[in-house]
């Protein structure tokens, strides 16, 4: 394996394999955002296997017993008994008789959950956010692997590859923990911020293997090179007077707040789930629209910062950035006001607004994190 490895640039790879990785897990976040809004997070009553199959069912007739037919250990039927709708399991494989035999089902209520209504949409939706999920899952090991074989990647990128595995099995227990509590507002909470982590976590790995490659890759001429640090030298000098000592500020408070405003919104969406009629008068909800004028003053100072920037921090262009504060503010300003004015005081559950919501909160928080590593990372070569 490592002969094949010698022969691809390691950095280059890697980097490259990190952006998939940073891609995958963005689809992840959104899928996990959109099964939240559409409330299909019980598509699959049971972890890891949906209704104890591989591939979940499309229609109620794979859930319905029928006498003389065969059985897989695990397997789940929903049953009507006495106008009561009951899950259950099979114990192990089997035909069934002509007649119901209690002997050869679990039922899932009496060690588990009650749940159990069957919705293909909202299997298909959970299925394939689980399925997005274990994709992940197989690009971070592929870092893993990559990292460990190719010598010449730093240890500390294989260390910080390994804790993403670390972040994957603790993320699959929150995920097993939020289906079998039937979606706790709370566990969906921990299980949403969790997935927040790997955020940080992969963009130093995506900017770190960019700039070490870029480093190892340039050989200029010792004249030309100067230049290049000396150029550097003044850049720094200029972000010393008019932005190390304010911009930074700004922007790490932006940080935490832009954090402490998500948690109050996936709190809100709670209110909204358990009882609407409570939502506008909850003290989650006031919170969070008090937090708006900060932080959206806070992002007017370091869209306007950006400008001294001239584009550049260390040689690397911050364009995305200043045009993705702009736009993301625009979006969460209208979809958070058409929620709070038109939808929750009908009576409407917000489902495509808050999917916008919530998402444009993710990227808000992805373009801190990703001025911040700017900074730390490229620094004159």
């Amino acid at each position: 394996m490592t002969p094949f490895f010698s022969r691809i640039q390691s950095l280059l790879l890697f980097n490259r394999l990190a952006i998939v990785t940073i891609s995958s897990i963005y689809l992840v976040i959104f899928a996990g955002i959109f099964v939240r809004v559409t409330e299909s997070g019980m598509g699959c009553p049971d972890w890891p296997k949906c209704y104890g199959s591989i591939v979940p069912p499309t229609s109620i007739e794979q859930l319905t017993w029928f006498p003389e037919k065969e059985y897989s250990k695990g397997q789940m039927i929903i049953k009507k008994t006495e106008g009561l709708t009951f899950l259950y399991k099979a114990k192990y494989s089997f035909t069934s008789s002509l007649h119901w035999n209690n002997l050869n089902w679990h039922e899932i209520s009496d060690s588990e959950h009650d749940y159990a209504e069957f919705s293909p949409f909202k299997t298909w939706v959970e299925y394939l956010n689980r399925c997005l999920g274990a994709l992940s899952g197989v690009f971070i090991i592929m870092l893993v692997l990559i990292s460990f074989f190719y010598k010449t990647i730093p240890r500390y990128l294989f260390g910080l590859s390994f804790l993403l595995i670390i972040l994957s099995l603790v993320q699959y227990w929150l995920g097993r923990n939020v289906v079998y509590s039937v979606l706790e507002s709370q566990k969906i909470t921990i299980h949403f911020f969790v997935a927040l982590i790997f955020i940080p976590v992969l963009l130093f790995l995506v900017y770190k293997s960019h700039f070490l490659f870029k480093k190892k890759s340039l050989s200029y001429p010792s004249s030309v090179k100067k230049s290049i640090i000396q150029e550097s030298f003044i850049v720094e000098n200029k972000l010393k007077i008019n932005l190390k000592k304010y911009f930074f500020v700004f922007l790490f408070f932006a940080l935490i707040l832009s954090i402490i405003q998500m948690f109050f919104g996936t709190q809100v969406r709670g209110e909204v789930d358990n009882n609407i009629f409570s939502a506008l008068n909850s003290f989650e909800l006031a919170f969070h629209r008090f937090l708006v004028p900060f932080i959206l003053l806070l992002n007017i100072v370091l869209i306007f910062g950006l400008r001294f920037l001239k584009n550049n921090i260390h040689h690397q262009k911050v364009l995305v950035e200043k045009i993705g504060l702009i736009v993301i503010l625009i979006l969460l300003l209208l979809t958070g006001s058409y929620m709070y004015l038109f939808e929750i005081p009908q009576s409407i559950k917000p489902k495509w607004t808050t999917l916008i919501h919530a998402y444009s909160s993710v990227v808000l928080f992805s373009i801190y994190i990703s001025l911040l590593l700017k900074k730390i990372i490229y620094k004159p070569i």
